[in-house]
């Protein structure tokens, strides 16, 4: 540990010399009082901080903002790009079913039949169940 010692200068010879002391110590202690009096502002401390504080959090929230906006765009392009491939896909479906229809309407008209068939039972099993 070190010890710290404080070193005098020599008393003063004249009054003079003793007042021009005086007042350098003065002047010495005014700013020591004043930089204390800075440093223990507690309100303007706490101010100063929360204003910083405001200031991340807003610089923070623009950010997150950015990468949400980014981040919608991104989302959006992906579903429209599955939006339509699906809508090319159910073309395809519906373009390929009218094909075989047309090539064997035989088929077709059974298989509409057995749905409906399947729908009237359906319902006659939902209805006997109340």
């Amino acid at each position: 540990m070190s010890t710290h010692k404080t070193v005098s200068p020599p008393p003063p010879a004249t009054e003079e010399e003793i007042r021009e002391d005086l007042e350098q110590t003065r002047e010495r202690l005014a700013t020591t009082v004043e930089q204390l009096g800075r440093q223990l502002n507690v309100p303007h401390r706490v101010k100063t901080s929360v204003a910083q504080a405001g200031d991340r959090a807003k610089h923070a929230a623009i950010d997150a903002g950015g990468r949400a906006k980014h981040v919608a765009i991104d989302a959006g392009g992906r579903a429209k790009h599955v939006a339509s491939g699906a809508g090319v896909k159910a073309r395809t479906v519906a373009m390929d079913t009218k094909e075989r229809v047309r090539q064997n309407p035989k088929v077709a008209a059974v298989g509409g039949a057995v749905v409906v068939g399947v729908g009237a039972g359906a319902t006659w099993l939902a209805r006997r169940g109340r």
